[in-house]
């Protein structure tokens, strides 16, 4: 009897490992997707770029970066691989603070993006290529525009996703998911007239 819970338990647990694999492999191709849909290349060309060891939230700041400075992703991953900081990355190919900048109306209360927004605003709009920001800061920029900008969805509901600490992996799923459900609805109004 109790070999047979264990082989049970074995078997669940092997399900259970392979479902959440499957589901974070979902996340990533799904990602991916994102990324290649926003700066119009292809899944494989995120695919190999994720290859030379770069975490997948810092994906969209490379192609953002390989953009603004009209260079090869694949130099510009190789030089954050090889342990440059953004900023230097930035630094190397001249991209400011305010290419990062995104015009949002009303206050921000996040926690993440709020002390963004408060460098720039005290800051003189003449100085705010002076400012500095962070390597996270530049990460939760981009990926912010990414999403927001892909899926035509709130930034604030995506700020405040990221305060409660999901990842962009998984805020742009659920954003997709979310926008997919506004779409069915709004098709079924349509067809309903």
């Amino acid at each position: 009897m109790l070999k047979s819970v264990g082989v049970i338990l074995l078997v669940f647990s092997v399900t259970a490992v392979l479902s959440l694999t499957a589901a974070a492999v979902n996340l990533q191709a799904d990602y991916f997707k994102s990324i290649g849909n926003y700066y119009g290349i292809s899944t494989d060309e995120v695919e190999e770029i994720s290859q030379t060891g770069i975490v997948d939230e810092d994906l969209p700041v490379v192609f953002f970066v390989a953009d603004h400075a009209d260079a090869a992703p694949k130099k510009v991953a190789n030089m954050r691989h090889n342990g440059a900081s953004w900023s230097s990355v930035c630094e190397k190919y001249s991209i400011k603070a305010t290419d990062f900048y995104i015009i949002i109306s009303g206050s921000i209360k996040s926690e993440a993006y709020g002390p963004i927004y408060e460098k720039f605003n005290t800051t003189p709009q003449r100085k705010w290529k002076e400012i500095q920001l962070t390597d996270d800061e530049m990460v939760n920029m981009v990926n912010l525009k990414l999403i927001y900008s892909l899926h035509d969805y709130s930034v604030y509901e995506i700020m405040a996703m990221r305060d409660f600490g999901k990842s962009f992996t998984r805020i742009n799923q659920q954003v997709y998911l979310a926008k997919e459900e506004m779409n069915e609805e709004r098709n079924k109004v349509l067809e309903a007239r």
